[in-house]
């Protein structure tokens, strides 16, 4: 019960912040992504060795274990954007709705778009939102488990022959707070975040080489995210980005379709 009220409400909350993009040129993402972490009292604690977001940083590839990845990881780590699939949207239209006008989600077609298309949907997505980078799910899919599965490689060969420097970022207990198989919500979840140095893919001879040191950190950085002595961990405030002036193509459509009824009312 708990869990389908919650559900009404962060599409209400969504729906109304598309009103918001609609009029406002200003990217208020993290803060939405905030309000929602907030509304589930969610407690990010730090590991003591995690890194900061480098501003090199192109991709973070992320564990994904539930719905509220979706706003636990930006609010986590700052102002960036998702990659996701169409299905997502329509599934919850109104978080669709929402990402697709503030820019925050890249949606693509799974299985239809090729590596090379979707390079240069995500090279233009990064360049259109002033350099915010890009969260991927590299596992493929939601996985609750209580260790990492393989990485899949078609996200990390795009990130290679791009040449974009990653990061990598595990955060636990995220199914905690929301379950949707077992439709269980709960409050006040700690969650452990710790983030990697940036890996950068021209390092590296080749994809093998980079996949494997992907892979070998990708698996360090699960369990000791998972594992470590909670004295590993310490409470930081998490800083707000920058506050950013958007223009975005659906502003202009939207003021546009305005003053033109209001210039026909004035007019006529």
């Amino acid at each position: 019960m708990l869990l389908f009220i919650f559900i009404i409400y962060s599409q209400i909350v969504l729906m109304m912040s598309s009103l918001i993009y609609l009029i406002v040129p200003f990217d208020l993402t993290w803060w939405v992504d905030r309000f929602l972490s907030k509304s589930l009292r969610i407690n990010i604690i730090e590991h003591k060795e995690s890194t900061s977001l480098s501003p090199l940083t192109k991709v973070i590839l992320v564990n994904h274990r539930s719905f509220t990845d979706f706003f636990i990881d930006s609010y986590a780590i700052g102002r960036v954007s998702h990659l996701s699939r169409w299905l997502v949207a329509i599934a919850f239209p109104f978080a669709g709705l929402y990402g697709w006008l503030s820019g925050k989600v890249l949606f693509f077609n799974r299985g239809k778009t090729s590596r090379h298309k979707l390079a240069h949907y995500v090279r233009e997505h990064i360049r259109a939102r002033h350099g915010a980078p890009m969260i991927i799910y590299p596992e493929g899919h939601r996985n609750t488990q209580h260790h990492s599965l393989a990485l899949k490689h078609g996200g990390l060969k795009m990130c290679y022959e791009e040449g974009w420097p990653i990061q990598l970022m595990i955060i636990t207990n995220k199914e905690d707070v929301i379950a949707e198989k077992k439709w269980h919500l709960k409050f006040g979840v700690i969650c452990r975040k710790i983030v990697t140095k940036v890996i950068y893919p021209n390092n590296f001879s080749d994809f093998d080489s980079f996949y494997d040191h992907v892979l070998e950190n990708w698996n360090d950085l699960w369990n000791r995210a998972y594992y470590d002595d909670r004295d590993q961990f310490v409470a930081k405030d998490i800083k707000a980005p920058v506050f950013r002036f958007e223009l975005s193509t659906q502003l202009i459509y939207t003021w546009g379709v305005i003053i033109f009824f209001l210039l026909g009312y004035y007019l006529f």
